[in-house]
């Protein structure tokens, strides 16, 4: 109810906020976008998160640690030519599906550190081979 309170977000958005840490899901995630100095960001159980394009004002967002969200790309957080580096130092996916990632390996995005762990989908460290600065994470359930 708090993220609905128009004169309560004007207050919050007078501060530099520059950490968040979300612990339930929330039905939308685009009142994110008013914070661009957000350094480091955590979305736990992120089930109705469906982009990133909450990112796209932040200046520099260092870390960005997402479980359980179903994502269609993760292009968003890729940087312009010629470089395409990640905007991100670390960007860590737990349990999350993307079901695109065919963009980041056409433009040879580097990443500092792009941790992928999923323990129910075996098979998506496969896909994710051949990305610069991937870590992927095989867990026991």
């Amino acid at each position: 109810d708090d993220l609905n309170d128009k004169e309560l977000m004007a207050k919050i958005c007078e501060f530099k906020v520059h950490g968040c840490y979300i612990f339930c899901p929330l039905e939308n995630y685009d009142f994110l976008s008013q914070f661009t100095d957000m350094f480091d960001l955590n979305i736990y159980q992120a089930y109705n998160l469906e982009n990133l394009s909450f990112l796209k004002n932040f200046k520099e967002c260092r870390m960005l640690f997402i479980s359980k969200a179903h994502l269609k790309d993760i292009n968003e957080i890729i940087g312009s030519e010629p470089y395409f580096m990640a905007r991100l130092r670390c960007l860590a996916l737990y349990d999350c599906v993307v079901d695109d990632i065919s963009y980041l390996k056409e433009k040879k995005v580097y990443f500092n550190e792009l941790v992928i762990c999923n323990p129910k989908l075996r098979d998506e460290r496969e896909r994710w081979t051949g990305l610069n600065g991937v870590r992927y994470y095989d867990m026991k359930e």
